[in-house]
């Protein structure tokens, strides 16, 4: 009998050490971010280094949040703004969010702000001089009130937005960006088996390998609104013909060297008059923060910026579009982070194509999401 007891002691200590170190993550209630639930389970996998049913989710308004980091309840919050976290250990950014004036498009001067309650405060530097005549508890009743010109604007995050509000309606203007991410606990460091120095190289490598999923139905809005553009790209670079490259895999070889030959091969590239006709024709939109041609081959002939590779012929923004000559939503990528600028960027490959319909060459962008999403006036 005390051998049966023992056994069952000892069985129960197993669980409650199992159960330590399961992973207790909040998420705030009235912001569960502008990724989706599934990638940041993914991402939270990863960093953490976890099986799915290791970590759990509690979705919290944010005062009950910040109580339970206090007392040790919860070991990570999220969506955590840097701002708010600058003295604590956080794993940034998982995404980054936009402030966003909304104005009335009717009124040529804007006098008087909307804001809810809550983000009177954390707004307080733009707001500071500004007119509040309109102030809410929930979001909703924000645009609400625009819509019925209760105010001339409101100031908002991107994230805040509803679904079915059409931003075509009203005039954009961007303020200023907010990065959220992780905040992490000693106990969660105790639980990893890990030091945040070591945690946060290891997020830095999983958000590196990391594609956030982008609806099919926002990139149908994208590709409806940015192929006139595409196509007035596409005419300034006033391809005839085809530009054929000869060794290109010798060339890939050479790019990748630290010598003379490589940078003489770079710099022919960056002078070419295709990269400056490249460069002239993508001034005028400041949400491109890469772009570059690759010819027929997938060799590259024009370049806004040095890129990895000479050689895109093996990559998918170049068999994508060799396999579909029409521009659609398969040669939109996926959300991905940079790290070399500190943003989040979707990739576009655009076909440039004779009258014939021949693909002469290939046009790839590096888009910032949030400065296209709000050249375009999309949702």
């Amino acid at each position: 009998m005390m051998i049966k007891t023992y056994l069952i002691s000892f069985a129960c200590l197993i669980c409650l050490r199992v159960h330590a170190r399961d992973l207790e993550v909040g998420i705030f209630k009235n912001n569960p971010g502008l990724i989706s639930l599934d990638d940041f389970e993914e991402l939270a996998r990863c960093t953490f280094k976890k099986d799915l049913n290791e970590i759990k989710l509690n979705i919290l308004p944010g005062p009950r949040i910040e109580s339970y980091l206090r007392e040790a309840k919860l070991d990570a919050a999220y969506p955590y703004p840097l701002e708010k976290s600058e003295q604590e250990r956080g794993l940034y950014p998982v995404y980054i969010d936009e402030v966003l004036q909304i104005s009335n498009s009717s009124k040529k001067v804007v006098k008087t702000y909307g804001v809810t309650h809550s983000d009177r405060q954390s707004l307080s530097p733009y707001l500071k001089d500004k007119e509040i005549n309109y102030k809410v508890n929930q979001v909703e009743s924000l645009f609400k009130g625009l819509e019925r010109d209760r105010t001339d604007s409101i100031v908002v995050r991107r994230s805040q937005i509803p679904h079915d509000f059409n931003l075509g309606l009203y005039k954009i203007k961007s303020l200023f960006f907010e990065h959220y991410g992780i905040r992490v606990t000693q106990n969660l460091l105790f639980k990893s088996k890990t030091n945040f120095k070591s945690l946060l190289s290891r997020f830095r490598m999983c958000l590196d390998r990391k594609t956030f999923s982008i609806s099919q139905e926002r990139k149908n809005e994208i590709r409806r609104k940015i192929l006139s553009d595409l196509n007035s790209l596409s005419r300034k670079m006033n391809l005839k013909n085809k530009v054929t490259l000869k060794d290109i895999a010798k060339k890939e070889r050479i790019w990748h060297k630290e010598s003379k030959s490589s940078t003489l091969l770079k710099n022919t590239v960056l002078r070419s008059n295709h990269s400056l006709k490249l460069v002239k024709a993508i001034s005028e939109f400041d949400y491109i923060e890469e772009a570059f041609l690759m010819n027929h081959q997938g060799g590259l002939i024009a370049t806004y910026k040095i890129t990895t590779d000479f050689d895109q012929s093996d990559e998918e923004k170049f068999i994508s579009v060799i396999k579909n000559k029409n521009f659609n939503t398969n040669h939109i990528s996926d959300l991905y982070y940079d790290d070399s600028i500190n943003k989040f960027l979707i990739g576009l490959s655009f076909p440039l194509k004779n009258k014939k319909g021949e693909i002469l060459a290939i046009l790839y962008i590096g888009a910032d999401i949030n400065k296209l999403l709000t050249h375009y006036s999309i949702n």
